[in-house]
């Protein structure tokens, strides 16, 4: 074992002084030219023989060596992320599982070594039997498999959870299997005849399982915070004792059994004596909770993937420190270039990052009170970086990268904050409903403009600076005189809450952008509509035009780019790339680089003009216009696709009024050749999420994707509509065809009446 290292040695190895790395160009999506941050961390594992740790995280699996805990090695293609991993026991082979099933690697080549199985719904965990020639694997759809870790081939089917499955784990001769899912239901299975064995309860949410060596005891973490400790041969638990404050992520125990470590998202671990079954030691991170511990071969070091965005090393015995693996953080939710395109920044949890935009190099990490990092912006002349917080906005100075100052405490949470163009004044939009003024040299409050009945998501200034726009949760855009705070317009006809607004390099126009997933533009002198772009799958959370050219960036669930025609506003293509939604996005000052931050952890920078093009086929609605049947009966819409091409698959979100319908079915499909594999839907209120797969050859051309049947709830106006369409090829590659909506409309009144 070789794993542990001096602090201070770690630290220079892993501090962001050192030179760019090439590590941010391995692995990128199509068309991306750089990623920031490797994605936030869902699960960690260290290698049979101890010189690797793995990490399964939003953009893929990470190696590390865990002699010096550089990356070694990225397992990524077109499936994305990870959500669960496992070395085979002899460490030859590695197994992630995420949303499109389980994939295995070579560990030593990095060559992938297979896919299965080719049908499958969300995939939670994965682990291997002892001998290494089977896989368990937990399901969203509340199923457990096991597979022949060599062929793919499904070997059992256990079905019984009425739930989501979070954890699946073998017995350690391999004839058990334990399973536990959301609703706290523990099941124990006869892994040779697939028969349940016994089914407990004993927490309200199973987030964790893991076995003792001596096969009858069996470790539960849940999150009503407690730890408990089962006898599978009798179905009881031990009374425990848990001194965690939240909810409890990971359950691991050492090699030898002795010790059970579990971690929560109190920012603690706890190693428990098991014989005393009581807490010997406590590790905290004072850096957030985590999700995932484990323990090195020797039993030595305990890893613990934080929150934060880093993977801590403790020595056992000592409780000590022994190394932090850098750059993962839980989620990118803003970005602000400089002025002059050097240097990139963002904001992820209680952390802002600065970068050199050029090069990738990390160059500044300033650490803040997670209630004071939020949205940014650099002033016009590139000297100062705003940062939204909670209750305040904090300014620093872009040289020194130290605090200057604080706007005074306010209540009133506050939002992006933006510079006038001269940079003498800086807005921010409250919770309130209120729009704050401040001068951007002293901090002082200028004044408060009482824009809207909810929230304010988000404001700009004009170029001339003469006018700032608001954009709020009523679902109205406000603009103002920004001298005197006088109402100009309110521009309304958003359906939903307004999250962006963004004016035209010549400040003519607005474009404003809502949770529907709508696009507006307006005439900022007269407060006309200019145009609705529909069709965007998702909320729209930003919104950015390029200072080159005519290009608007909007950021959903992925990003999409407009380009101004000779008439109106036009698709120009959609960049798939990140593995979360898009929470910023903002150009360089030539307009030829696109940085996009998302939740899924990481910066991706795109070429703008080398980016992808636009899928070609559109998905909509059919009939687009129907009239509503009589009060309780069924009808049935189609999900229609246009010039389809190479397409395997498909999941859609469709949203509906809950109050006019209630979803009863989806699942028959015509577009592709054979019979069609149904993704279990997904119904919350008014948003039903579904899809599939073919079994047979791919779709090509026109055809009826799926069909979906509505019992009418009222006779009402309403409007069925597509918040999110992707279409999926054979490997795995999404695009993001247009979308039309559908309507129901009443039926005409008779004459006379």
């Amino acid at each position: 074992m070789k794993i542990v290292a001096p602090l201070v040695v770690l630290w220079v190895m892993c501090s962001s002084c050192g030179p760019p790395q090439e590590y941010t160009r391995w692995g990128l999506p199509e068309g991306a030219k750089m990623r920031l941050g490797k994605g936030r961390i869902a699960e960690i594992e260290f290698s049979p023989t101890g010189d690797l740790l793995a990490a399964a995280s939003s953009s893929g699996v990470w190696l590390y060596d865990t002699a010096t805990l550089k990356e070694t090695a990225i397992f990524t293609e077109s499936w994305g992320g990870a959500a669960s991993i496992a070395f085979s026991p002899d460490g030859r082979t590695l197994a992630a599982g995420n949303r499109r099933g389980i994939h295995l690697w070579d560990v030593s080549s990095g060559t992938k070594l297979g896919k299965f199985p080719r049908y499958t719904y969300v995939v939670n965990s994965v682990e291997f039997n002892r001998e290494g020639s089977a896989i368990a694997s937990a399901h969203q759809d509340g199923t457990v498999r096991v597979w022949d870790a060599r062929t793919g081939e499904q070997l059992q089917k256990l079905l019984g959870h009425t739930a989501p499955v979070n954890s699946a784990v073998f017995s350690p001769d391999g004839n058990t299997l334990a399973s536990g899912d959301i609703d706290g239901m523990l099941r124990l299975w006869d892994v040779n005849t697939g028969t349940c064995l016994r089914a407990v309860s004993g927490h309200n949410y199973i987030s964790s399982l893991a076995f003792n060596r001596d096969g009858v005891t069996l470790a539960s973490g849940g999150w009503d915070n407690a730890v408990r400790l089962w006898n599978t041969e009798t179905g009881e638990h031990q009374p425990t004792h848990s001194r965690h404050g939240g909810q409890v992520q990971c359950v691991m125990f050492s090699p030898d059994g002795s010790t059970l470590a579990s971690s929560g998202n109190d920012s603690r671990v706890q190693l428990w004596d098991i014989k005393k079954m009581r807490v010997r030691q406590t590790l905290s991170s004072y850096s957030g909770g985590m999700n995932s511990v484990a323990f090195s071969p020797d039993g030595k070091i305990l890893a613990g993937a934080l929150y934060k965005g880093t993977v801590q090393l403790w020595d056992v015995d000592s409780g000590e420190v022994a190394g932090t693996v850098l750059d993962h953080p839980y989620d990118m939710t803003s970005l602000a270039v400089i002025p002059s395109g050097s240097v990139l920044a963002g904001s992820s949890r209680n952390e802002l990052l600065v970068w050199n935009a050029k090069t990738g190099e990390l160059m500044r990490t300033l650490t803040e009170d997670y209630r004071q990092v939020g949205p940014l912006a650099f002033s016009p002349d590139g000297s100062v970086l705003a940062c939204g917080g909670h209750t305040s906005i904090g300014l620093w100075d872009a040289e020194t990268w130290e605090l200057q100052f604080r706007t005074d405490e306010d209540q009133d949470r506050v939002t992006r904050p933006v510079f006038s163009s001269d940079g003498s004044v800086l807005a921010a939009g409250g919770r309130g409903g209120t729009v704050g003024l401040w001068n951007a040299e002293t901090g002082e409050h200028l004044h408060t403009i009482n824009a809207h009945t909810d929230r304010v998501h988000s404001v700009a200034f004009s170029p001339d600076g003469n006018t700032l726009a608001s954009g709020s949760a009523d679902k109205t855009v406000g603009l103002w005189n920004s001298d005197t705070g006088e109402l100009k317009h309110i521009l309304s006809g958003h359906t939903d809450e307004v999250r962006s607004v963004a004016f035209t390099r010549d400040g003519s126009g607005l474009a404003s952008g809502d949770d529907y997933g709508a696009v507006r533009l307006w005439d900022v002198n007269t407060g006309e509509h200019r145009q609705t772009l529909d069709g965007i799958s998702g909320i729209i959370r930003n919104m950015a035009f390029s200072p080159v050219g005519s290009t608007l960036a909007v950021g959903h669930s992925h990003i999409t780019l407009l380009v101004r025609g000779e008439k109106a506003w036009e698709l120009e293509r959609q960049i798939a790339g990140h593995t979360g939604a898009v929470y910023d996005l903002a150009f360089s000052p030539d307009g030829e680089t696109l940085y996009g931050a998302g939740g899924d952890g990481t910066v991706l920078i795109w070429d703008h003009d080398a980016a992808p093009p636009a899928a070609s086929s559109t998905v909509s609605i059919a009939p687009s216009w129907t009239t509503s049947p009589v009060l309780g009966t069924q009808f049935t819409l189609s999900l229609v696709i246009e010039s389809g091409e190479n397409v395997a698959g498909f999941e859609a979100t469709v949203l509906f009024d809950p109050d006019a319908l209630r979803y009863v079915d989806s699942g028959y499909s015509s577009f592709f050749p054979g019979a069609l594999h149904v993704i279990p839907p997904v119904v919350e209120e008014g948003r039903v999420t579904f899809g599939g797969q073919s079994m047979d050859g791919v779709g090509e051309g026109d055809g009826k994707l799926d069909m979906l049947t509505f019992e009418v709830l009222a006779v009402k106006d309403s409007v069925v509509k597509l918040l999110e369409v992707s279409l999926i090829d054979p490997d795995g590659n999404r695009t993001y065809p247009s979308l039309e909506d559908g309507r129901m409309v009443p039926p005409a009144p008779r004459p006379g009446m």
